[in-house]
This record gives structure tokens, C-alpha cells and sequence, in this order.
């Protein structure tokens, strides 16, 4: 899985923006979002993520510039964000958006990667809340009937090796003082393989 990396709220947003034209975009009653930030999860040992809330934040300015309805937007977040939630509420997502219409799906957290010896290297995933895996072949299938519905389905993804995108706080204003966390977590049974280590 390539996992995708958002510089910041203002990249972010001018994504989005490239999508709906130069100006906002005016609600469309039948576009559709997901947001998931799963900043602690039920371990303790699993560094929290205190940025995920400006990025949950970041999202919905995001899904309000593709035009999307605050009522058409769902967010989870936390222990809401479990595998089995995520996966039923990308389920949902297909089942309501309509033919021709536009979907946008957002997830920050920890990302986690291991040495699986039937893919022939690395596999990274999503981590969920409940410390378990989302795979891309496992996005893909619940997504299938989102991909062939919606005319545009915008999929960002804010998790693994984002560690190193500013290497000097002074760098960047938005960060302040505060100290950047890579957004990797080892997969328990990984070992102490090259797959553990974060890259940035």
C-alpha cells in the first residue's frame, strides 16, 4: 500500500481545491465523506497522535470545499475507529452515495508495516483503533462499489513514515513548538526486521 502524505492543512486543502474548480464548491445534496483519526488507541504503549484533531479538522474544510454536506459527512474518531466500523462504514459509503456523484474518504493515524513472506517484502497497512490491520486489498474490496458509483472518489491518507516532513521546527509556523511524531506503529508479530523501521 503506498501510504500518502499531507504537508499541511493549506496542501491539503489546495488538493481538494483542484477538484471543485477555483472557488468553493456550492453543496451538492447527494456527495458523500468519511473521516477517520484515530489519535490513542486501546494500547497504551501506542504513541498518542496529538495532531489527528487538526487533521480531522483540516478534512472537513476539505470536504466542505468538494461541496459535501455536513450532513452527508460522517466521522469517526478514537474508539469509533475500530476495523470492523471502518470497514461497514466504507460499506455504508457505496450504499449512499449516488451513481455519478463525488465521495471523498480521509484517514490520520498510525500507519504499521511487517516482512510478509507470501507478498514477497513489506506490507503496510492502516492501523484501526482495536491495534488491527486495514490492508489495501481490504479497502479495495469494501470500496468496490464506491469506486464504480462515484464519478470522483478522493482518497487521502495521513499515517506512516511522516515523520521527517519538517526537519526543523523553525521551518514551519503551523507546527509551533510542538515536537513531530512519526505516524508508525510496529505490527506486533513483525519482529525486529527492516519492515519495523520507520523511513521517513
Amino acid at each position: 500500500m503506498t501510504m500518502k502524505i499531507l504537508l499541511g492543512p493549506v496542501i491539503a486543502l489546495a488538493a481538494a481545491l483542484a477538484f471543485t474548480g477555483p472557488c468553493q464548491s456550492a453543496e451538492v445534496s447527494n456527495r458523500t465523506a468519511l473521516i477517520v483519526g484515530v489519535s490513542v488507541y486501546d494500547r497504551p504503549e501506542i504513541t498518542e497522535l496529538k495532531g489527528v484533531l487538526e487533521d480531522i479538522n483540516s478534512a472537513l474544510v476539505i470536504a466542505k470545499a468538494m461541496g459535501i454536506p455536513e450532513k452527508n459527512t460522517r466521522v469517526l474518531r478514537n474508539e469509533q475507529a475500530t476495523k470492523a466500523a471502518v470497514l461497514e462504514a466504507l460499506r455504508e459509503l457505496g450504499e449512499r452515495t449516488a451513481d455519478g456523484a463525488r465521495t471523498f474518504f480521509y484517514f490520520s493515524g498510525h500507519g504499521t508495516r511487517w516482512q510478509d513472506p507470501q507478498a514477497g517484502g513489506c506490507v503496510e497497512a492502516l492501523l484501526t483503533y482495536d491495534y488491527k490491520v486495514l490492508t489495501n486489498g481490504e479497502i479495495a474490496n469494501s470500496t468496490k462499489r464506491l469506486t464504480e458509483k462515484a464519478d470522483k472518489f478522493v482518497t487521502m491518507f495521513d499515517a506512516c513514515h511522516s515523520g521527517g516532513v519538517a526537519t526543523k521546527l523553525s521551518l514551519n509556523r503551523s507546527i509551533g513548538n510542538a515536537l513531530l511524531t512519526p505516524k508508525f506503529y510496529p505490527k506486533v508479530d513483525s519482529g525486529a526486521d527492516s519492515c519495523s523501521v520507520p523511513t521517513n
